[in-house]
């Protein structure tokens, strides 16, 4: 099977190369290898070599795994492509953060202000009532001064700050250009000066106390398990769109300790420990 990152496969120099020469590239190692099916990793896989070359053009199945994006934009499902979405496990977050620090009553989401942020927000706006805390504030920002005056602005009404995607966010000091994830998340938690809730591991590296993301090992089994079956005959319209069902639980215990949380022993258990130095 021919395989593709978020960036590419390993040997190609993916984050040196535009979207139209990442996009050629994998279309000519595609033709080279002659896969029988594919598993493409990431939204740019998707934006710039499944969805113009291989989406209703090759009769060679495909699915995705690891898209933050709504797999419609890209025109998915379609006849030879289908795959797993990658869901965010806000809920299970937000009730973990609870958990380490019960006295939270209110929380600020900031989100960067693209079709994710913005499709997550209204995904928690249409449920409020399922959360174990209420929300004080619902921000997006366009670029990473902007979101770090929106963290600034939100230390009044909220306990804790939700972190959505933020990557994509720029940056003056980059001359415009975008920032790591890691480095956005840093700077905001300057900004906001309170506990923050992860959603990607990134997240919680940069600075969130806690958090739980989507498995990357779940997401390419069930891609794997999928493409195997349409591989062996099974007509992709009897292989719907997954969604992810598992998280990965994730502690800063740097950020924990700073905060003087003594968790109980169970609320460790099978969670990924981060010593951030």
């Amino acid at each position: 099977d021919a395989k593709a990152g978020a960036d590419g496969p390993a040997d190609l120099p993916a984050k040196d190369l535009s979207d139209a020469e990442l996009g050629a590239a994998l279309q000519a190692r595609f033709r080279q290898l002659s896969p029988d099916g594919v598993i493409a990793a990431g939204d740019r896989v998707q934006t710039v070599w499944v969805a113009p070359h291989l989406r209703e053009k090759a009769a060679t199945p495909v699915m995705f795994c690891g898209v933050r994006d709504d797999p419609t934009v890209w025109g998915y499902p379609a006849a030879n492509v289908s795959g797993i979405r990658e869901r965010p496990h806000v809920g299970e977050a937000i009730a973990m953060m609870k958990q380490l620090l019960p006295q939270i009553t209110a929380i600020g989401y900031l989100a960067a202000d693209t079709p994710v942020g913005r499709a997550l927000m209204d995904s928690i706006g249409q449920r409020p009532e399922t959360f174990p805390v209420r929300f004080g504030a619902f921000q997006l920002a366009s670029d990473l001064p902007e979101g770090l005056r929106l963290a600034a602005g939100m230390r009044q009404s909220c306990d804790a700050l939700l972190l959505a995607a933020l990557d994509g966010l720029s940056g003056p000091a980059e001359g415009g250009a975008a920032v790591a994830e890691e480095t956005a998340v840093s700077r905001i938690h300057g900004a906001f000066g309170k506990p923050m809730i992860g959603t990607r591991p990134e997240h919680v590296r940069a600075g969130a106390l806690c958090g739980v993301a989507p498995s990357g090992a779940e997401q390419g089994r069930i891609a794997g398990q999928m493409l195997m079956a349409a591989i062996g005959g099974t007509p992709l319209s009897q292989l719907p769109i997954q969604v992810n069902r598992n998280g990965e639980r994730m502690i800063n215990l740097s950020a924990m300790r700073k905060l003087g949380i003594r968790p109980r022993p169970e609320l460790l258990k099978g969670c990924h420990l981060m010593q951030i130095d």
